[in-house]
């Protein structure tokens, strides 16, 4: 695993070549690291104002239901800032 930095870096390069215009960001319940993660790709991202959906998830997927309705919600938050 490349540094936090490095990912973000890899992320960005993500975003400007692919005209992202919004980063999910998965990670595993419990799992600290990448937790702590979150918080600097959120304050990166929204620095140059691209925004970030935080999912959390257990290795089930049990919650994929309540998942799909967050992503949908966030695509449909993404279509709105467009036609503004």
């Amino acid at each position: 695993m490349t540094g936090l930095e490095q990912r973000f870096q890899q992320v960005r390069d993500l975003v400007n070549d692919y005209a992202v215009d919004g980063v999910v960001y998965s990670v595993v319940k419990f799992c600290d690291q990448h937790l702590c993660d979150a918080a600097y790709f959120a304050e990166k991202l929204d620095a140059e104002g691209i925004p970030l959906l935080l999912l959390e998830n257990e290795y089930s997927w049990r919650d994929i239901g309540q998942i799909r309705t967050r992503i949908e919600a966030f695509v449909e938050m993404l279509q709105e800032k467009e036609r503004r």
